[in-house]
């Protein structure tokens, strides 16, 4: 039986996810378009609605740390010399 994942191409909500140390998995593309992939769907869906609805408190510098940490992983699977 497969483990249940999560499954996001938008990176503000996985460096989100990240910067709550929910355990990532890696990045998938798929027509050229990155999915970041986690652990515990149901944790995700519930951040994720606390995210979309406003109510989701992140550390700012843990925020901005993990939405580089991501751009980064994304340019090395590309080949591309990040920043």
């Amino acid at each position: 039986m497969p483990i249940k994942t999560f499954k996001t191409k938008d990176l503000y909500f996985a460096s989100v996810l990240y910067a709550e140390h929910v355990s990532f998995i890696g990045i998938t593309f798929v027509s050229g378009i990155g999915w970041f992939e986690y652990e515990d769907p149901e944790l995700c869906e519930e951040k994720y609605s606390d995210y979309i609805a406003r109510k989701l408190v992140v550390n700012a510098k843990a925020y901005e740390e993990s939405i580089k940490t991501l751009k980064n992983l994304i340019f090395q699977q590309r080949g591309i010399k990040s920043i």
